[in-house]
């Protein structure tokens, strides 16, 4: 079938047109036993989502899942409603979810811990799309051994964190028993001047 976006008349404005119609099919049609492959028929219910996700917990891959899963439903080997590449796209979507939580879930915890006590410092910032772009927290106890111990801070940038694509940095000194210790934590969405720039303002005005 063919379509085309034409004026009708200077009275209605552009609709589709059908242009050219073909009833007979132009290729072979799949076979029943090959039509579970198309993606329109590939379905995990909720149900197995679920099942899916406890033996993922339990450390299996997902071809022991699928295996597994092929034996409890007593279905042939590559005979279940969906497919390796389908469950691999179902982990993708949970963990892109689990990330936006965890974001919050941060935003949550830094919240609570400063109506509990008032020493506890943290800043934030959001990106165009509201999502958390760089954030840095310090603990009150964190604060109470900077005015202590802050003669020497380092700042250290050997950590990262994957998963998120954020590199994690941190602030440490030494105290009297020559022991590392914590002065404050940040995420950073990235590692440009800017970024850096607003790190070392924030730091300065909070636990100084």
């Amino acid at each position: 079938m063919r379509i085309k976006l034409r004026k009708s008349s200077d009275i209605f404005p552009q609709e589709w047109h059908v242009t050219t119609f073909v009833v007979d099919h132009n290729h072979e049609l799949l076979s029943p036993s090959e039509t579970r492959f198309l993606p329109s028929n590939r379905t995990i219910t909720e149900k197995d989502e679920k099942h899916i996700l406890m033996l993922k917990e339990g450390g299996l891959s997902v071809r022991q899942i699928m295996r597994v899963i092929e034996l409890e439903k007593h279905v042939k080997h590559g005979y279940l409603s969906f497919l390796e590449k389908d469950v691999r796209n179902l982990f993708t979507k949970v963990r892109k979810k689990q990330d936006a939580n965890d974001a919050m879930d941060l935003l949550q915890y830094c919240k609570i811990a400063k109506e509990e006590d008032c020493k506890f410092q943290y800043v934030f910032t959001l990106d165009e799309e509201r999502k958390l772009e760089h954030i840095f927290w310090s603990a009150a106890h964190c604060i109470d051994w900077y005015q202590k111990y802050g003669d020497v801070v380092v700042f250290d940038t050997t950590y990262k964190i994957n998963a998120y694509q954020m590199p994690f940095r941190i602030f440490v000194g030494v105290n009297n028993h020559g022991k590392t210790i914590l002065f404050g934590c940040a995420l950073l969405r990235n590692e440009t001047t800017s970024t850096f720039r607003w790190l070392m303002k924030v730091t300065y005005y909070l636990i100084i």
